[in-house]
Formats: C-alpha cells, sequence, structure tokens
C-alpha cells in the first residue's frame, strides 16, 4: 500500500482601503494581485490574523483533484495550527503592569491519499 501527502498552504486574506487622491485621478499602477479589490477600493495588503478560506478551499479542492488523477483516494486530511503571541511588563517606582495577548491560525493543511 502506498500513500501520498500534498502540504495546502493558506494564505492570509487580501486587505482593502479606499485609493488615495493620485491613485483616484491617475489609476493604479498595481499588477499582480491574487483577487479583484471590490468596487471602489484598492488592495492595501494582507491581514496578519484573518486566513483567506475561500483560497484555502479552492486549493485543497485542487490537491485531492491532483491525489485522484494519480490513482489515490483521499485518506485524510489534517490541520497545521500555527500561532502568535506577544506581552510586556513594566515597573516602576510606584506602579508596574503587564499585558499579553496569543492567538493561533491554520497554517495549513496536509492532505494524504492512499492508493
Amino acid at each position: 500500500m502506498s500513500n501520498k501527502v500534498i502540504y495546502v498552504k493558506a494564505h492570509f486574506k487580501p486587505t482593502y482601503g479606499k485609493p488615495g487622491v493620485l491613485k483616484s485621478l491617475f489609476g493604479s499602477t498595481q499588477t499582480g494581485s491574487q483577487a479583484k479589490p471590490p468596487e471602489g477600493m484598492e488592495h492595501k495588503g494582507w491581514s496578519d490574523c484573518e486566513i483567506d478560506g475561500e483560497r484555502l478551499t479552492e486549493d485543497i479542492a485542487i490537491a485531492i483533484e491532483q491525489l485522484n488523477s494519480a490513482g489515490f483516494d483521499l485518506h485524510s486530511v489534517e490541520n497545521i495550527v500555527s500561532g502568535r503571541y506577544n506581552s510586556d511588563y513594566s515597573t516602576t517606582e510606584k506602579s508596574s503592569y503587564g499585558w499579553g495577548y496569543g492567538f493561533s491560525f491554520t497554517e495549513g493543511v496536509i492532505v494524504i491519499g492512499k492508493k
């Protein structure tokens, strides 16, 4: 029995905003963005915490189709989780404070096929 493993990377969501005055007047010079921005908006960058679920779904479907066309049956899809955190603590003569946060997100998935 043989197995095949495909890693599917999750991408962060694009972020959009209103174009500046010059871009509104002269048009955008931006090329090659993944998705078409909503009407009246322009691509500003990438989220640092939200995964593009629609794109991940499409990428998983492509990976499963690759397995099927190579003669493999889908065995499982395993989630890969990463996280980010930050914290700080400070103290002075009369007071002290601390704060912190942490969160996890899907880094990608592993698609496993079995023959």
